[in-house]
């Protein structure tokens, strides 16, 4: 799927347009299209984008959270600020539907953890 608004594959699945494109420099799978050349990165379209921390420790953040911890609690054990936890709250709420795939997939949450999750991310744009 070519990540790139005005390439004329955007979006599109299984066209085999895709290829993989080497390593970037911490060893993520980057792709190309074949149909516009541009380049992207495994982690780009996910909440994981441009983030330095490693995924199981946003993961981790977002779970706990969805359990009902304070934002200030989990930013002390993951020693990250609260402002960093709140930013991928927010970015995690974006990408509500692959996260959701991701939790119950690969993590083993379950959807009461997930409801949680989600009911915080409303409240917190409530709030504003």
């Amino acid at each position: 799927m070519c990540l790139n608004p005005s390439c004329e594959h955007y979006g599109d699945v299984g066209l085999g347009n895709i290829v993989r494109y080497g390593k970037d420099r911490r060893g993520g799978q980057r792709f190309r299209c074949n149909t516009c050349q541009k380049c992207f990165c495994e982690r780009k379209g996910t909440i994981f984008y441009r983030k330095q921390t490693q995924e199981s420790v946003i993961i981790s953040s977002l779970t706990s959270i969805g359990l009902g911890a304070r934002l200030s609690s989990v930013a002390h054990a993951q020693g990250k600020k609260p402002d960093t936890i709140g930013q991928w709250v927010k970015k995690a709420g974006r990408h509500a539907a692959n996260l959701e795939n991701v939790l119950f997939e690969g993590y083993e949450v379950g959807a009461s953890q997930v409801d949680g999750l989600w009911s915080y991310v409303k409240n917190k744009g409530e709030k504003k």
